[in-house]
């Protein structure tokens, strides 16, 4: 955890509805964290066990025992034990960029109907805390840095920034195989998706004994393919979809060659 004397720890109020919005996300990345070691700490996410494994899609980070200890803190000291409907709090920057985190989880959880029951109102409410938690954490910036120096603040919000991406790819995968927080990077990585697939088809479409046609061509065949991908996950269901990738790829192999095959004729 960073090193901290208090001074640079902001005051604010916190309710007992806010809090458990933070709760639950920081639960989840606490529990996954504990699933994690269990399993021996795998090196690979689950999100890199596909049929073509894509590799180079991100930055998937890397653990920090410090920045787990801050969640674990986090959700331990400032989020529970509440006997009034607030209290008051003085938080870190990267304190507060955990509580954000855990908002962003707890939304993305209720959005995929993984909690029960599902808090009321809660994209208006986690956005609104989200907001008042940004300030703050923006005003313990100004005040770690006046205390603790321009270096020593980006070490530990480079420290955090590599942590967060290790949750997202380690940790916070939900059981439907869609992850808890949205990929900043999702254009990137749809463009990488479509290039691991044009080198499939470059080797595979000849074995079949089909052309491989000109790569813009090809990169809408693609796209028309995934497009039968979903189809499929939507009437058979993410999980089935996930256990029964295999079929899945199949689908959009066939699809892809039965238009070369056309076009041929």
């Amino acid at each position: 955890m960073m090193a901290s004397n208090g001074l640079e720890r902001v005051a604010f109020r916190l309710t007992r509805d806010e809090a458990m919005l933070i709760r639950f996300g920081l639960l989840r990345l606490v529990i996954a964290h504990h699933r994690w070691q269990d399993r021996g700490a795998p090196p690979v996410s689950p999100r890199r066990n596909t049929t073509i494994p894509i590799s180079g899609l991100r930055d998937e980070g890397e653990f920090s025992p410090d920045c787990q200890a801050t969640v674990l803190n986090v959700s331990a000291v400032a989020t529970s034990s509440f006997e009034a409907q607030s209290r008051r709090l003085r938080l870190g920057p990267i304190e507060l960029a955990a509580c954000i985190l855990g908002v962003r989880a707890t939304e993305m959880m209720a959005r995929h109907g993984h909690l029960e029951p599902c808090p009321a109102y809660y994209k208006v409410r986690c956005r609104r805390l989200i907001k008042k938690l940004e300030r703050l954490r923006k005003r313990a910036k100004r005040t770690y840095i006046r205390v603790q120096g321009q270096e020593a603040f980006a070490e530990a919000s480079h420290r955090w920034q590599q942590y967060v991406r290790f949750a997202r790819a380690f940790f916070l995968l939900c059981i439907c195989n869609r992850t808890v927080l949205p990929d900043p990077l999702g254009k990137r990585r749809r463009k990488l998706i479509h290039d691991q697939w044009i080198e499939y088809f470059r080797e595979e479409l000849p074995e079949r004994g089909l052309d491989v046609p000109p790569e813009p061509e090809l990169r809408s065949l693609i796209e028309r393919a995934m497009r039968v991908g979903k189809r499929f996950i939507r009437q058979y269901g993410r999980m089935t979809a996930h256990k029964n990738h295999d079929i899945l790829q199949e689908r959009m192999v066939r699809y892809v060659a039965r238009r070369c095959a056309k076009s041929k004729v």
